[in-house]
């Protein structure tokens, strides 16, 4: 088993380093509607009068706002299909790295980046 965790929001760093600009639809009203820079503030004001140091940045039912995202289980992935190479379609090992996205160590070191892309752009059906 493995953990998930979601993103949240320090509200202070957000409040002494962004400028206007930055700070401008981050947060929305109940509504949807985006928040200028002044609301966004006041809100993440709000915030800090509740006590609450950091918010989420997406839904999270497993979340503390002293220290964030407690974490969520989620089983272990299957291991990845095997991949072949984009330029000559040789399968990869599983242990290759490929460079860069998804072309083998030889197709990479004998050709340029141009020729693998186009190599790649007319492989595709």
């Amino acid at each position: 088993m493995s953990k998930m965790y979601h993103l949240c929001l320090d509200i202070r760093g957000a409040l002494l380093n962004w400028n206007d600009r930055e700070m401008r639809g981050v947060l929305q009203h109940d509504d949807g509607r985006p928040m200028n820079a002044r609301e966004a503030k006041n809100a993440l004001m709000d915030e800090i009068a509740k006590g609450r140091k950091v918010i989420p940045c997406s839904p999270c039912d497993n979340f503390d706002y002293q220290r964030g995202c407690q974490g969520h289980e989620e089983p272990d992935d299957q291991p990845a299909p095997p991949r072949d190479c984009s330029a000559c379609g040789k399968p990869l090992p599983p242990t290759d790295h490929p460079f860069p996205s998804g072309y083998c160590w030889e197709c990479v070191s004998t050709k340029t980046m141009d020729q693998l892309g186009r190599e790649s752009n007319s492989r595709k059906v």
